[in-house]
């Protein structure tokens, strides 16, 4: 149920059912409750697909992937003619042209088979992600991943040429250690720089979420101020949907009894999937809704104290705003 949980986590997870398929076609089920092990590969299957058509029907529908980036055959494509652009994938096709060459020697199928497969799912970020597999996506971790397991197959492979190859255990152990120096010289230099981008990317997150426990202190304090429990969500637009989406319910709990209203001021977008967001918003904003807690704007009683918070960056400021908090 690895594959399960992986297709569920994260697009990538999906690449997981080829290995899944083959090893069904090719070897069959186990011996022993055979049964069983058909239910959960039928299960785990169908789960998978039923993801991927999700994803496929999703985009064709918007023409868009879920961050907004529009996705067409030819974008797919042009993007993955790009994969050779990516440090990731040169360096594990490395991995593979080196397994190869041991090949000459020694049967390496097994292992040949398992770095395409780590070259399948970094190749993968190329389409879920618009060719953005850079060491500062917020998803690299997953291709340093594959990288380091890749070279981590070609030590072990090195090592096991060289100790069938080895009559003298001196020779082994400077062999080895010769590899190891290696591994850590590659990884010091390559793939440390990845999981360095991470690191930053890890503390950004960390000074967002004080910068947003100020907020919250400051939204406190502005209700005490002006003794009012009415705030008017200025957004810029699309942009800021899923931060506008839970303001309210941070504000209904950080000042009982508020009340939230919602504005946006952006008129259009040239993106339907941008598009559709601006127009739920503005929806929100007319209408309210249960679940943003947001009041229809029509309830809004300019006359009485409000706390504007700012999202975004808005042109425009309504007139009426007793005080701006500007949200992170």
């Amino acid at each position: 149920f690895r594959l399960f949980i992986a297709a569920g986590s994260k697009e990538n997870g999906l690449v997981l059912l080829v290995p899944l398929l083959f090893i069904v076609v090719s070897r069959g089920f186990p011996s022993k409750r055979v049964v069983i092990w058909k239910l959960a590969t039928s299960i785990v299957m169908l789960f998978s697909i039923a993801i991927a058509i999700i994803i496929i029907r999703g985009i064709r529908l918007s023409g868009s992937d879920v961050y907004g980036n529009r996705r067409t055959v030819k974008t797919v494509f042009i993007d993955l003619g790009s994969a050779l652009e990516v440090a990731t994938v040169r360096y594990i096709l490395i991995a593979l042209v080196i397994l190869l060459f041991f090949s000459l020697w020694h049967d390496q199928t097994n292992k040949l088979w398992f770095v395409s497969l780590l070259l399948l799912i970094s190749i993968s970020d190329l389409v879920f992600y618009q060719g953005d597999v850079s060491q500062t996506h917020r998803f690299a971790a997953l291709t340093q991943v594959c990288l380091i397991m890749a070279y981590g197959v070609v030590a072990v492979t090195i090592t096991d040429f060289v100790y069938e190859r080895s009559s003298r255990r001196m020779t082994i152990q400077v062999s080895v250690f010769v590899i190891a120096i290696g591994a850590l010289v590659f990884f010091v230099s390559t793939v440390a720089s990845g999981w360095t981008a991470i690191s930053v990317a890890a503390e950004s997150r960390q000074t967002s979420s004080l910068i947003w426990k100020a907020n919250v202190t400051e939204i406190q304090e502005s209700s005490r101020t002006l003794k009012s429990s009415q705030f008017l969500i200025v957004a810029e637009g699309f942009k800021q949907y899923e931060l506008s989406a839970s303001i309210g319910s941070f504000v209904r709990v950080l000042v009982p009894g508020s009340r939230t209203f919602l504005t946006v001021t952006t008129k259009d977008t040239p993106n339907d999937f941008q598009q559709t967001l601006l127009s739920t918003m503005r929806t929100i904003s007319a209408s309210g809704n249960a679940s943003w807690h947001i009041f229809p704007l029509s309830d809004l009683d300019q006359k009485s104290r409000t706390t504007c918070l700012i999202v975004g960056a808005p042109k425009t400021y309504p007139s009426f705003c007793s005080k701006l908090v500007r949200i992170d």
